[in-house]
């Protein structure tokens, strides 16, 4: 198994993590291994079987409530227990109270754990979210839906292992180890600045990158803005209409820009008019649920377009007028009824479903050889909020991420440089 150990977050003020899967990966890999293990899995059932055990599997348990196996499930989970064993305690605990949403989840994190499992985990976070709506904590419900995306996106993290093989040669072995796990660390907290590829695939978002230093971004992007500033961070700015920030990570080629509410600098010709003005490349990278696409411009003119989804291939896909071709791609021979499907046109090469291999992989690989970097920070996460109201005023921020250690937690705030803002007529 391969793994790329992402930027971690946490979610309000719940009693536990939700974006929790590698988090409590690196406990049960980091902590001392319990001397107290439950003897009964140790010719037990599957995993899947596991996913519904009946009452009698917490007959030898003897737990006087569902508080109390749900906080021996957690200490298993951290002492580096098997996951069957925390399974166990945790399905217990859904016994003994079906309507205890954190086991759910925290259940969810044992099954995503397990290559080829993950489906249980998204079964138990999608019915953890049923019982936070009917309990009317709607907010606590999106953020389990969200929680969704995550195990989704370590499903296709773990496809793309191969490219931080390639890259930064990170194997995960099969049993986890603490000089791996070093590595592991030390890969996650590399410098932003000597970052490529795609930083993190569980977070839904749209980019641009464009090859040139930031003011001489800022001078491009002024003469097509009503209204602009510089230096934005920590300063309060109103939200009145379509809008852009954008940023240069120090150490980085390629600046960002980030838009909301719809920005006409999405447009295609406005995006190959940037790339002649400014004789320099510009990429359009957008990531979502299951999905990845790029519009590459050069010279003035749109010279590749790459779309790539899980699954099913797209009903109403919109050609815009080029002749993409369509490719079906099997790129977990352990599956083989796993499939992507890809519509890719290029004017500058021509490629096989081999060559693309996995559409994870492939765009990574194209943002590695353009020594590019997204590092997936959007104007969500500088303004603190994907729904910004016309009208309202917001800080522009740089909260950093969080990461949850054995010994504690620890915030990681990205060096931005200047983050410049730009108001769009509508």
């Amino acid at each position: 198994m391969q793994i790329h150990l992402k930027l971690l977050f946490l979610i309000l003020s719940f009693p536990f993590i939700l974006s929790s899967i590698i988090i409590l990966f690196i406990f049960r890999a980091q902590a001392n291994l319990s001397n107290h293990k439950i003897d009964l899995f140790e010719q037990m059932m599957h995993l899947d079987e596991l996913h519904n055990l009946s009452s009698e599997v917490c007959e030898g348990m003897e737990f006087n409530s569902a508080e109390e196996a749900f906080l021996y499930a957690e200490q298993l989970s951290k002492a580096g227990s098997s996951s069957e064993d925390a399974i166990a305690a945790y399905t217990c605990a859904i016994q003994l109270d079906p309507q205890m949403a954190k086991a759910y989840v925290f259940r969810s994190v044992e099954f995503a754990l397990t290559p080829g499992q993950e489906h249980l985990g998204i079964e138990d976070v999608r019915k953890a979210a049923e019982i936070l709506r009917a309990q009317g904590n709607e907010e606590m419900a999106r953020a389990m839906d969200q929680q969704v995306e995550s195990i989704q996106g370590l499903i296709a993290e773990r496809e793309r292992g191969l490219a931080l093989k390639k890259h930064y040669g990170i194997e995960v072995p099969s049993a986890v180890d603490e000089n791996w796990l070093q590595e592991l660390r030390e890969n996650s907290t590399r410098p932003w600045s000597e970052k490529r590829g795609i930083e993190s695939i569980d977070h839904q978002h749209q980019i641009i990158l464009v090859r040139v230093p930031l003011d001489i971004l800022f001078t491009a992007l002024e003469d097509r803005a009503i209204a602009s500033q510089q230096d934005v961070l920590n300063s309060e700015i109103e939200i009145s209409g379509p809008f852009a920030f954008t940023y240069q990570i120090p150490g980085q080629d390629w600046s960002v820009v980030t838009t909301g509410w719809n920005s006409s600098l999405l447009e295609r010709a406005t995006l190959a008019q940037l790339s002649e003005e400014l004789g320099h490349p510009v990429i359009v990278l957008e990531v979502g649920e299951g999905e990845i696409s790029y519009d590459w411009f050069e010279a003035g003119a749109l010279v590749e377009h790459f779309v790539g989804q899980e699954g099913e291939p797209y009903e109403e896909y919109k050609t815009e007028g080029l002749q993409t071709q369509q490719y079906v791609l099997a790129p977990d021979p352990e599956d083989p009824a796993a499939f992507q499907t890809v519509h890719f046109w290029s004017s500058r090469r021509s490629i096989t479903a081999k060559e693309i291999g996995n559409i994870w992989n492939f765009v990574e690989k194209l943002l590695f050889d353009a020594e590019a970097f997204d590092p997936a920070i959007d104007y969500e996460y500088l303004l603190g909020t994907y729904s910004p109201k016309q009208g309202n005023f917001y800080r522009v921020q740089n909260p950093g991420f969080i990461r949850v250690y054995p010994s504690g937690e620890e915030t990681f705030v990205p060096d931005l440089g200047r983050v410049d803002y730009f108001k769009f007529e509508r």
